[in-house]
């Protein structure tokens, strides 16, 4: 399985159902389960956007050039798997 870090709140988005799609500035050919690692810290401007009304639109970067990736089937391990952070798509042990 593959794993994406993402800092906070947008790994509780992910895993609420409320942020359904990911944007990154680049591709990727992998299709299948991926596990969302929530990064320690949290960056101030996310802090403050995290108590924002705005949904889906406002979660991403839909400018051109960017890709989206659909999230859905969203099950949340039962108790929280420490790891360390990583960018872009890594391998996530079974």
């Amino acid at each position: 399985m593959k794993a994406l870090t993402l800092t906070q709140p947008w790994a509780t988005l992910v895993i609420l159902g409320v942020k359904r799609i990911e944007t990154r500035g680049w591709a990727t050919p992998y299709r299948g389960r991926i596990a969302i690692h929530a990064a320690k810290g949290w960056h101030r401007d996310d802090i403050e956007f995290a108590f924002d009304t705005e949904i889906e639109r406002e979660l991403g970067d839909f400018s051109p050039g960017r890709f989206g990736w659909l999230l859905r089937d969203h099950r949340p391990f039962p108790r929280p798997v420490p790891a360390r952070g990583a960018l872009g798509l890594r391998e996530w042990p079974a």
